[in-house]
């Protein structure tokens, strides 16, 4: 029996992956690819990307390459805007009018939530970047970040890195003291280390003529060992960016329907991204911020982390706007790793 084959793509800033899978929930194909964000490629470009990666996972499945899929979930980051969806919409129609029939388009912050569950809830995301959106069960949004390092990316792996590296060069050029008076040092060692420079000077071409985010982003890794190593300096940068992910939380949180907040272990956060795995750095900030009530009065929250990857939640969208019968498997999909009860 043939069934209609449904594709799913999960793109962030760093990476884009694409998921090809029938409607019996049988993956067929995954092929990977570079950041596919519009607004730092360009619409053409993204949807050339998009092209290309899908066309590989057809080669790779042995489908036919002028077959259009029967639907296709984009979900990528920098699609917080309804005129940017649109716009990659239509240029993938108008460019490539084979290559689906069927779009379900929004931000990569829609993916990690589809895959847990089909009633909403909040999507943290704090890798390279940052971002958070609640999705009600009536698909209203309120959404908290999203607006890149030059707005935003507060809680994020570059957030972290680059606050490091401002402080350590405030300090030297005696602009401003370190926080709580900490010392630099090992942290100023271990930027130096990573970039492979000697002076705050050598920092200019690296975040400006020789930008690259995610390999600034990388650097959080070696912050994280130093952390954990007992840096007082580095703790405090990780435990800050806990206090940030709680704010967002907390900025959303008062639009949250009741259903979500009365859920089975309380409003469920799906937290997306490499600085999660630093969830015992983040912990106590992230529990200090939620016991401010100033912003709004957080009583009952579950964290949970994703088992797979997110382009399976854009594939069971995709799956939603044609209305197919699809296996969801929600409960197989993620693990819960934290708890909070006022």
């Amino acid at each position: 029996m043939s069934y209609p084959v449904i594709g799913g793509i999960e793109g962030g800033a760093t990476k884009t992956i694409v998921f090809l899978m029938n409607t019996n929930g049988e993956k067929l194909a995954e092929t990977t690819g570079s950041d596919s964000n519009p607004w730092n490629l360009g619409v053409e470009q993204c949807c050339k990307l998009i092209y290309n990666l899908v066309m590989e996972a057809k080669r790779q499945a042995k489908l036919l390459e002028n077959e259009p899929l029967h639907s296709l979930g984009l979900c990528l980051s920098g699609l917080e805007t309804e005129d940017i969806r649109n716009k990659l919409k239509n240029t993938l129609i108008s460019n490539y009018p084979r290559l689906s029939d069927n779009y379900f388009i929004g931000s990569d912050t829609r993916a990690p939530l589809a895959m847990v569950n089909d009633i909403g809830g909040i999507v943290l995301i704090a890798g390279t970047g940052s971002n958070c959106l609640l999705i009600n069960p009536d698909e209203s949004e309120t959404q908290c970040g999203g607006f890149g390092d030059k707005l935003g990316d507060e809680g994020s792996a570059y957030w972290i890195v680059h606050r490091g590296v401002k402080i350590c060069l405030d300090n030297n050029i005696k602009l401003k003291s370190v926080p709580n008076g900490y010392s630099d040092v090992k942290l100023w060692e271990a930027i130096k280390k990573y970039f492979n420079i000697e002076t705050i000077y050598d920092l200019i071409p690296i975040f400006y003529s020789h930008f690259n985010k995610a390999q600034i982003a990388a650097l959080c890794i070696s912050l994280s060992e130093l952390a954990r190593n007992g840096d007082p300096l580095s703790k405090w940068l990780f435990e800050s960016a806990g206090q940030y992910l709680a704010k967002h939380i907390q900025a959303v949180y008062n639009s949250a329907h009741e259903t979500l907040k009365c859920n089975h272990g309380g409003l469920q956060i799906v937290c997306v991204g490499s600085v999660w795995k630093s969830w015992d750095l983040l912990k106590q900030g992230f529990e200090a911020q939620l016991k401010d009530t100033s912003v709004s009065d957080v009583y009952k929250l579950c964290l949970v982390h994703t088992t797979g990857s997110s382009a399976i939640g854009a594939v069971y969208l995709a799956a939603r706007v044609v209305n197919v019968p699809f296996p969801y498997t929600f409960s197989k999909n993620y693990n819960v790793f934290y708890e909070y009860v006022k």
